[in-house]
């Protein structure tokens, strides 16, 4: 079990928890943008519904991204550890 380590909340807690960040802030959003900007009831679900598509196109493309670079990143790591391995056996 990991121990509470208060330098673990930065820029790096965010990333390690990306996905529970952003589904958290879009609900957030989902729900200011219509009570902030629509004071009809019948308005404020149809900009809550166009909201909720926006912010899950962005968390898409975001998790996307994220996803692509990770693939790219570890493809490079297995090449490189291939080159060791072959060097090592050749040596």
């Amino acid at each position: 079990m990991r121990s509470f380590r208060p330098e673990g909340l930065g820029l790096n807690a965010i990333l390690r928890h990306l996905e529970l960040v952003l589904s958290s802030v879009g609900i957030v959003v989902i729900f200011a943008v219509p009570m902030l900007f629509f004071r009809r009831p019948d308005l404020r679900w149809e900009a809550a519904a166009i909201t909720a598509a926006a912010v899950g196109v962005i968390h898409g493309i975001i998790f996307y991204v994220v996803r692509r670079r990770q693939r790219l990143i570890r493809r490079d790591t297995i090449r490189e550890m291939q080159l060791v391995v072959d060097d090592i056996v050749r040596n």
